[in-house]
C-alpha cells in the first residue's frame, strides 16, 4: 500500500514517470481501489497531455475525489515520497506484488476446483493463460543503434559465406527464393485437399538440421499414422501399408532402424491434440521455447483451429487467428509455417493453378503473411497411375524476396518430395 502511494506520489512530482509505468503497470495492478482510481486519472490525463498536479488531478476525479478520501488522501498521496530517486524500485515493487497475488489468486482458484473435481486439463489451461506471459523487452532504437544491429547481420551472413539467414527448407531453390525459415516471418502453404501439404511439411521437417528444433501441431492425424507418414519416406514403403502393419518381414529391418536413428536427432516435436486456439498454441510453443530452444512451428492446418470468438463471422476467426499467428513468430522469434485450404473456384476454371485470391476464408490470411506458398500438380486432375509427378510450388507472396515457381518432384506412393 505504502509503495503504491509512492508511485503515484513520484509521478505528481515529475510528469515523465508515467511514460514509464504505462509500459509496466494498468489499474488492475494496484491493490488499493483508492489507488487504482488515481492511476487510472492520471493515465487518461498523460495520454491526453494534462499536466499531472494536485489542482488537475481532483478536476480529472471529478465525483470520484470524495470516493478515495478527498483532500485527506490527496494530503497523504503528495507526502508519500522522499523524493523521485527511487521510483524505478518502487515501480518494480508495485508490479512483483501484483504478480504475487495473481499467483495467490490462481493457485486459490486451482485448488478450489480441484477439490470440485473440475479436469484437471482445464485448470492446468487456465493456470499457463494465468501465467504464460512475453518476457522480451522491446525498446525503441535510434538509427546508429538500427544500423549497428543491420550491421551485425550482414556480418554474421559474411562469416557464413552468405548463406541464407534462415533454417533450410530441405529445398535449394526455395532457400535461394525465402532465405528459409526466417525467425519473425509467418509463411502460409495454401493448396486443395490432397494435393501434398502436409506431405510437403513433413519433409522440410525430415530436413530440419540438427542444430535447430522444430514443433509441428497436427490437428487431423492421430500420432501414429502422423509416425507412419514422416517415416514412409525414410524406409521407401506406402504409409497407408505402414499403419496397417502389412509389411514383410524384411521390411522390419529398416524400420527398426530408422526408429533408433530417431533418438540421435531428437530435435523435433509433435502434438496431435484436435481443435486447438491459438492460445494453447501460444502457451506451449513458449514452454517449448524455454525449455528446448525453438525455431520453426509447423501448423496443420489454420481451417481447423477453434476460434476464440465463436460468434464471429468465419472471415473474422480467420482473420484474428493470422493476426495472432504472426504476432507468435515476432513475440517469440520463431517462424511460422501453417497450412491453409484453398477455396472450390479453382476446380472451377480450365486452367487449375491457384492465386492468390483463392485463400480461403479470410483476406487477412494474405495480408498477414510474409510468404504464400500455393501448391498445384497437374497429375492431380488427371486419370494418370503413376506414382512420381510434378510438384510445383509457386512463391505467391515474398515480402522480402523473389515470386515465382519452383519445380520438385512428389512419390505419392512413399510421401517423398525431392528436388
Amino acid at each position: 500500500m505504502e509503495t503504491e502511494l509512492t508511485i503515484l506520489s513520484d509521478v505528481l512530482m515529475d510528469n515523465d514517470i508515467m511514460a514509464e509505468c504505462i509500459g509496466v503497470l494498468t489499474e488492475s495492478d494496484f491493490d488499493s481501489s483508492q489507488n487504482a482510481i488515481i492511476y487510472k486519472a492520471m493515465t487518461e490525463m498523460y495520454k491526453n497531455r494534462i499536466p499531472i498536479d494536485p489542482v488537475t488531478l481532483v478536476n480529472t476525479l471529478g465525483d470520484k475525489f470524495k470516493a478515495i478520501g478527498g483532500m485527506k488522501y490527496l494530503m497523504k498521496l503528495q507526502s508519500a515520497s522522499p523524493g523521485t530517486a527511487g521510483w524505478k524500485q518502487h515501480l518494480n515493487i508495485v508490479k512483483k506484488e501484483s504478480e504475487r497475488r495473481t499467483l495467490i489468486m490462481a493457485c486459490a482458484k486451482a485448488i478450489d476446483q480441484a477439490e470440485n473435481e473440475i479436469d484437471p486439463q482445464e485448470i492446468i489451461s487456465e493456470l499457463e493463460s494465468a501465467f504464460i506471459r512475453s518476457d522480451d523487452q522491446h525498446k525503441i532504437v535510434d538509427l546508429a543503434e538500427l544500423f549497428g544491429i543491420t550491421l551485425q547481420m550482414i556480418e554474421d551472413g559474411y562469416n557464413h559465406g552468405g548463406e541464407i539467414n534462415g533454417v533450410t527448407t530441405g529445398f535449394t531453390a526455395l532457400d535461394n527464393a525465402t532465405g528459409g525459415f526466417n525467425k519473425g516471418d509467418l509463411m502460409i502453404v495454401a493448396a486443395r485437399p490432397s494435393m501434398g501439404k502436409t506431405a510437403l511439411i513433413l519433409n522440410m521437417m525430415n530436413n530440419i538440421p540438427k542444430g535447430d528444433n522444430a514443433v509441428l501441431f497436427e490437428m487431423e492425424m492421430s500420432e501414429g499414422k502422423l509416425g507412419a507418414r514422416l517415416m514412409s519416406s525414410k524406409v521407401g514403403i506406402n504409409p497407408k501399408l505402414l499403419s496397417r502393419g502389412a509389411v514383410s518381414e524384411i521390411d522390419f529391418e529398416p524400420i527398426i532402424k530408422v526408429t533408433g536413428m530417431a533418438g540421435e536427432k531428437n530435435n523435433l516435436f509433435f502434438d496431435c491434440r484436435a481443435g486447438l486456439t491459438v492460445g494453447q498454441i501460444r502457451a506451449e510453443v513458449k514452454k517449448l521455447k524455454i525449455k528446448h530452444g525453438l525455431s520453426v512451428v509447423f501448423i496443420d492446418h489454420i481451417g481447423i483451429m477453434r476460434p476464440d470468438n465463436p460468434k464471429a463471422s468465419r472471415n473474422d476467426q480467420v482473420g484474428t487467428i493470422s493476426r495472432e499467428l504472426k504476432a507468435i513468430a515476432k513475440d517469440l522469434d520463431v517462424c511460422v509455417v501453417c497450412l491453409s485450404q484453398l477455396n472450390r473456384g479453382v476446380e472451377s476454371r480450365t486452367d487449375k493453378q491457384p492465386a492468390l485470391s483463392d485463400l480461403r476464408d479470410s483476406g487477412n490470411v494474405e495480408q498477414d503473411a510474409d510468404q504464400v506458398l500455393l501448391l498445384y500438380r497437374e497429375d492431380y486432375y488427371k486419370d494418370d497411375n503413376d506414382p512420381v509427378s510434378a510438384f510445383e510450388i509457386i512463391i505467391a507472396k515474398n515480402r522480402d524476396g523473389e515470386v515465382g515457381k519452383i519445380l520438385l518432384q512428389y512419390d505419392t506412393n512413399t510421401q517423398l518430395i525431392y528436388e
